[in-house]
């Protein structure tokens, strides 16, 4: 059993909708991931959809991993931004810093973590940062 981390004195710093809400319509689970900075510790969550009522959503915990400090000017990058060459069409985050391009778009350098989602089992699990790349388009 997963056991989250209490949230208060917690901060999300990340939230992405890994699938869409049309799985539910073809039978598959809905998963999200939050980021939460507890402290120095950091959480990556993946939460599945349990149910819906009038007003809210029950979510469940279904896999977390901590990252125990950052070190100074690293990261962790939201799997909207991530992608990784040995996993391909898998959600991915990773732990890295990011770097300036001369088309003044971001991009990963340094990446000491990386995790991949695992939406057919509900996991996430630790991948090599070989191959990992995360951007962010030049905004004018």
């Amino acid at each position: 059993m997963i056991t989250p981390p209490d949230p208060s004195g917690c901060q999300e710093v990340d939230g992405t909708l890994l699938t869409t809400l049309g799985n539910e319509q073809q039978g598959k689970p809905v998963y999200v991931t939050a980021t939460l900075k507890c402290g120095e510790k950091y959480f990556i969550l993946l939460q599945r959809k349990m149910a819906v009522n009038e007003r809210d959503t029950t979510w469940k915990v279904v896999d977390q991993v901590t990252v125990s400090k950052l070190k100074r000017g690293y990261q962790i990058f939201p799997p909207v931004i991530c992608e990784s060459n040995n996993f391909p069409g898998n959600p991915t985050t990773a732990v890295g810093k990011f770097v300036k391009q001369p088309d003044n778009s971001f991009e990963s350098r340094n990446i000491t973590d990386a995790w991949r989602f695992d939406l057919d089992n509900g996991r996430i699990e630790p991948i090599p940062v070989s191959g990992i790349l995360c951007s962010v388009d030049a905004v004018d």
